[in-house]
């Protein structure tokens, strides 16, 4: 009966793994020369990811424009279809036109268009208040992947706590004699 139960357990937890392997949140850092060279234009941004879907929505932006910071309520993401990839969106940072109608150059705002599942970039629109919009393009712009974090020591202890747990467990379970005849 123990050994059913155990099985179960293992089934259940599994499933329930499995399940939310989809989803998975990831952090990117964007870098980008203007194309006229006069700007480093950086950020950084946190998708909710869905591998098996390849949707994706923000979870928060740390980028700013002049005096400009951009957050949740002022930078949104949308599919993009421009670019021929059915995996590609456009992070938008309008927060005087908060529907994505493109950058102005009368305000601060950007776009970045980018794909996050292999990591490709198209273009970044930026512009500042009295100034051209300006792009960094090709080989000019980059995405990668933000280094993951550290686990705190409490959470190695507990790991190791469970292992050894398990380990006792298995070592004090009956074992069975075998006699030949």
């Amino acid at each position: 009966m123990k050994m059913i139960a155990y099985t179960l357990g293992l089934l259940a937890a599994a499933s329930a793994t499995a399940s939310q392997a989809a989803l998975v949140e990831q952090s990117y850092l964007f870098e980008g020369i203007l194309n006229d060279g006069s700007k480093v234009v950086t950020g950084g941004f946190t998708l909710l990811q869905d591998a098996d879907t390849q949707a994706a929505t923000l979870r928060a932006i740390d980028f700013t424009i002049g005096s400009t910071v951009y957050t949740t309520t002022t930078a949104f993401l949308s599919p993009n279809n421009v670019t021929g990839s059915k995996d590609a969106f456009i992070l938008w940072g309008d927060v005087n036109n908060p529907y994505g109608q493109g950058v102005q150059g009368t305000t601060e705002d950007f776009y970045f268009t980018f794909n996050p599942f292999i990591l490709a970039t198209w273009d970044l629109a930026y512009s500042e208040i009295g100034l051209p919009v300006k792009h960094s393009t090709g080989s000019n712009l980059t995405l990668v992947l933000a280094p993951g974090a550290v686990p705190e020591p409490a959470t190695w202890a507990m790991m190791i706590a469970g292992f050894g747990l398990v380990g006792t467990a298995m070592r004090r379970r009956a074992r069975a004699t075998v006699r030949f005849a």
